[in-house]
């Protein structure tokens, strides 16, 4: 015996089998779409910004640890005795003297885009204190990265160097990792904290 759907079955089925071709397009066009999206290597950019950072801090510590005088080539040092007077302990400071500040970036790199830096390595303070740590911060880069110290000097020094990166833009938080450097007064050494990252990957 021949069965026959009635209309109503029939044309549910239909109307099923639209339904799963057009849920199985839309499941293959997201795929297309996810696949179309570049992918991020975030670990291989945190790893290169750790790195950067590490180099940006060693440079600095040797630049505290070397004989700080009144030069051209060191212009955050003044002295009425004029150039090549030595510097005494209690003023030392780090490159770019006390409560200095500069950033590679205006901006903070968003979703994984390397950015070209802005920051004015003409300006002649800027140009010393990158010339004294020989820390080469031209070019692009997926991190903004920023070198500030702080208002003490002599066992009061201190410096802090920074790498942020905005993988996800629908987040409020950054990827950063900040190093800090600091006297200890007793030995007179200078201490580099180990890294600190903070809201990794977001």
């Amino acid at each position: 015996m021949t069965h026959r759907l009635t209309a109503p079955f029939a044309a549910t089925l239909a109307l099923s089998a639209c339904s799963s071709t057009s849920a199985g397009n839309a499941d293959e066009t997201t795929d297309a779409v996810e696949e179309s999206q570049p992918v991020i290597d975030r670990d291989a950019r945190a790893k290169a910004a750790l790195k950067v950072v590490s180099a940006f801090a060693s440079s600095t510590k040797s630049y505290f640890m070397s004989e700080q005088m009144v030069t051209a080539d060191e212009p955050w040092h003044t002295s009425v005795y004029g150039n090549g007077y030595p510097i005494e302990w209690s003023l030392y400071s780090f490159a770019g003297g006390p409560n200095f500040t500069f950033t590679t970036h205006t901006i903070i790199p968003r979703g994984g885009e390397a950015l070209p830096a802005t920051l004015d390595a003409s300006n002649p303070m800027a140009a010393a204190v990158l010339a004294t740590i020989d820390v080469d911060l031209s070019g692009d880069h997926h991190f903004r990265y920023t070198y500030s110290t702080g208002p003490g000097t002599g066992p009061d020094a201190s410096a802090l160097i920074t790498a942020e990166a905005d993988f996800d833009p629908a987040s409020p938080e950054v990827h950063t990792i900040l190093v800090e450097l600091e006297i200890d007064n007793e030995s007179q050494e200078i201490i580099v904290r180990p890294p600190v990252t903070m809201n990794e990957f977001m």
